[in-house]
């Protein structure tokens, strides 16, 4: 199948070799620019763990990661982002978990109130974490290492597969499914991009698109890399479990059924 990747470039090609593993044709259209920014890194020390939550703040860093930090105790939301850091030359990922507030339960569970964490993060983020943490009584103390922007317009390759036809389109975050419809709306090309099927990695993604499109809507059993990639070959007729998008979102959690 033909499906296009809207992600920035470092993760995009990764998706690409899992696809063509899997015997997929990629079509890389990163959607979303990754801008570094200026940064001070406060000393390791001062902190209980370091957190991260996307594979775009271990790129960030990657030239400025000192040994202290590179030793401290990282959790990480993704394994992909986990992957990424022991690539980067993280010695000690002390845990990952798919989503941001199953990391905050199981940090609460392991680290006392009163301890301290380091923030590797971009902007803009959910303020969700942060304020899980805090309320259990952990400080966390964000650095921003990038910025994430829509990109103007869609990249030539998304046109060009759009016009040309595609089978699958793949949605990893709410900021990118957000900025591909506007993208496809600008490009005139929100007929052809319905086409598709739509696959999100969380339901909280797939409630961005159903909040303003009728498109064919699937979303992982659970948010992880492997389980949106194995919904391309399970196919719509199949139906997969949806995950709970955002209690304000409208997208309802369901069992072995698709959207549209």
């Amino acid at each position: 199948m033909r499906v296009l990747v809207l992600r920035p470039e470092n993760e995009g090609k990764r998706v690409a070799a899992l696809l063509g593993e899997r015997g997929h044709e990629a079509v890389l259209a990163p959607i979303i620019d990754i801008r570094p920014l200026p940064f001070a890194l406060p000393p390791p020390s001062r902190f209980d763990a370091t957190l991260v939550t996307s594979s775009n703040a271990l790129h960030a860093i990657k030239d400025k990661a000192t040994p202290e930090l590179l030793a401290a105790p990282l959790y990480c939301v993704g394994l992909q982002s986990a992957e990424t850091a022991r690539l980067s030359g993280f010695a000690r990922i002390a845990g990952h978990t798919p989503s941001a507030s199953s990391l905050a339960k199981r940090i609460e569970a392991e680290l006392k109130p009163g301890s301290r964490m380091l923030y590797l993060a971009g902007r803009p983020r959910k303020p969700d974490l942060e304020s899980q943490l805090g309320a259990a009584g952990i400080a966390v103390s964000p650095v921003e290492l990038y910025e994430a922007l829509p990109v103007r317009s869609l990249p030539e390759a998304a046109r060009s597969a759009l016009q040309r036809g595609l089978d699958v389109i793949l949605h990893f975050s709410r900021a990118s499914a957000l900025a591909a419809i506007d993208a496809f709306g600008a490009a005139g090309l929100i007929d052809a991009a319905a086409n598709a099927r739509h696959l999100c990695l969380s339901g909280d993604v797939a409630s961005a698109l159903v909040s303003r499109l009728d498109w064919r809507i699937e979303v992982a059993c659970r948010p992880d890399m492997i389980s949106l990639l194995d919904l391309i070959n399970a196919g719509p007729a199949e139906g997969r479990a949806s995950q709970p998008a955002h209690p304000h979102s409208g997208f309802q959690h369901q069992r072995h059924a698709s959207l549209g």
